[in-house]
């Protein structure tokens, strides 16, 4: 079984090893999605190197605002950075070859505009491998639906109709599913969110308005039977003097997780 954690940092910098050793302690993951991270190679926590990880990050082309990077126990055959048309050099996009599946690791441009197309333009890339078994996440700065979102009535940039499209197109055309819609009841989808503003993080669970799913976990759609599990983790634990507690949040994003068969 191969295990997959995505998070948005939200460019926190570097990882704490408390951070870091709360991440691993969920689920056990193979391999840990970071977007968003900014700044340079050097906030980039090597903690994970000497529990069985490599790091490959696009930070050396990243321009501090907008760079990927990937943990993983597992070497892959080949790292590549993607400069999608027009967002060339921010380091958005790395796909790793393995020998089972290709992992594409993606953060998305927030406001309308910029995502409609990079979005259209990912698609073009997928398109040239979706023969292969595609593993895709990250943090698309897009809600697929009303029920992804508790403000669908006051949502703007990040719900329009083109980004939706362009999201929904790329799902389509390149045979992908999703994830945690696939694994998951309508209830359970209802109750868990990637994102949640600010504002209202440190709020009362009653009192968080404003939470969207725009970060996902797509796969190739032969490997849906492969699925074991898909879930989205709601409270981030900090390892702390080898004590189990919760903390203030690492990020305003909630890691995405799958488990699937690729044997």
């Amino acid at each position: 079984m191969l295990k997959i954690l995505s998070l948005n940092i939200n460019g926190v910098g570097k990882l704490t090893d408390e951070e870091v050793l709360g991440l691993l302690s969920e689920k056990d993951p193979d391999i840990i999605c970071l977007q968003e991270i900014r700044k340079s190679e050097s906030n980039i926590n090597h903690l994970p190197e000497l529990l069985g990880y490599t790091i490959y990050s696009s930070l050396h082309k990243s321009k501090n605002e907008s760079g990927v990077a990937v943990y993983t126990k597992i070497k892959p055959k080949i790292m590549e950075i993607v400069d999608i048309k027009e967002f060339g050099g921010e380091g958005r996009v790395q796909i790793l070859e393995f020998e089972e599946f290709k992992l594409i690791n993606v953060y998305v441009p927030w406001k309308e505009e910029k995502s409609e197309k990079f979005v259209k333009e990912l698609e073009k890339t997928i398109s040239k491998i979706k023969e292969d078994n595609i593993i895709l996440c990250g943090d698309f700065n897009v809600a697929r639906t009303k029920d992804d979102l508790t403000d669908p009535g006051n949502a703007k940039t990040g719900f329009t109709k083109k980004e939706k499209e362009a999201l929904e197109n790329m799902i389509k055309e390149c045979d992908l599913i999703d994830t945690f819609r696939k694994c998951n009841s309508e209830s359970t989808a209802e109750s868990k969110y990637t994102w949640v503003s600010k504002s209202t993080r440190g709020a009362n669970e009653g009192k968080w308005r404003r939470k969207w799913r725009i970060d996902y976990i797509f796969t190739s759609k032969n490997l849906e039977n492969n699925l074991k599990e898909a879930d989205i983790i709601l409270s981030l634990i900090k390892i702390d003097k080898n004590t189990l507690k919760l903390d203030t949040p690492i990020s305003t994003h909630n890691p995405t997780f799958i488990e699937i068969n690729l044997e």
